[in-house]
């Protein structure tokens, strides 16, 4: 039960920080209030793509090869979206010799279990919205990862590796679905960048990503270069305490980064 309640909190409590340092963010900066054009909370976001192939094992289609096919259904806090694209951190070519690392196994072997879905991408905006590139989305951490607890479970080595696995799979799934809108169906021919904040409400994490290409299925992924790339910060603790109603300890530079976020325009 107090994990709900604190659950909550954080929910209404990061919804009145977000309205407010949006609200001032425009007023200090004339030049982004012209290209944003509305905040989204609790959207859906959603990304459908495939990755390599399989043969299937049984049934009427035995022998047959099919895709493997991947969905992200996405639940962010909020989001700005914006009218104009944020500008590419580096360019698309300098992507070709990143390292990233590449997982060769296969789905069934990993903790990607099977289910049937709906095929959908979505961006949190429909078709028509003329703000249809994504600026920044507000995550807030899910109570089973929430710091406290994994500290408990002597599981604290795997709080910022949950919190760039959630930061990765948002970010794809939301700089992959406004590439798909723009009907770069095959490959972007152009990066398409966006930007995360993941809060518990005491600790923040920043992150960018770059998405430099879609081609991921056996058809289009022949030998192709480009990698798409995620940059992000370490945990950063906003205070110390709370002690009778007073914040102690408050660390200004997680507001100055947030500022900066908020700041980055096309």
């Amino acid at each position: 039960k107090f994990n709900e309640i604190r659950h909550q909190f954080n929910h209404l409590f990061f919804r009145e920080i977000f309205r407010n340092f949006f609200s001032s963010a425009l007023f200090i900066n004339n030049v982004l209030s012209h290209v944003i054009f509305l905040s989204d909370f609790s959207p859906k976001v959603n990304f459908y793509w495939q990755r390599g192939q399989r043969i299937i094992p049984k049934v009427h289609r035995k022998g047959r090869l099919e895709p493997f096919r991947f969905q992200i259904d996405d639940s962010p806090h909020s989001q700005i979206r914006i009218t104009q694209q944020l500008p590419q951190f580096i360019p698309i070519e300098a992507s070709h010799t990143a390292d990233v690392p590449v997982v060769p196994l296969a789905p069934n072997l990993m903790p990607l279990f099977r289910r049937q879905y709906d095929n959908n991408i979505f961006t949190g905006a429909k078709l028509p919205d003329p703000a249809c590139y994504g600026h920044t989305q507000f995550h807030l951490v899910p109570d089973r990862y929430h710091r406290d607890r994994m500290v408990k479970q002597q599981q604290s080595d795997q709080v910022e590796v949950f919190l760039r696995a959630n930061a990765l799979a948002s970010l794809f799934s939301w700089t992959g679905a406004q590439a798909a809108y723009q009907g770069d169906y095959e490959d972007v021919c152009r990066a398409f960048v966006s930007q995360a904040v993941i809060t518990d409400g005491h600790f923040f994490f920043f992150f960018c990503y770059q998405l430099n290409t879609v081609a991921l299925s056996v058809e289009t992924d022949a030998n192709n270069p480009r990698k798409n790339l995620l940059w992000g910060s370490q945990s950063q603790q906003l205070f110390q305490t709370v002690q009778d109603g007073e914040v102690l300890g408050l660390n200004e530079g997680v507001i100055k980064l947030l500022v900066q976020f908020l700041m980055n325009r096309p």
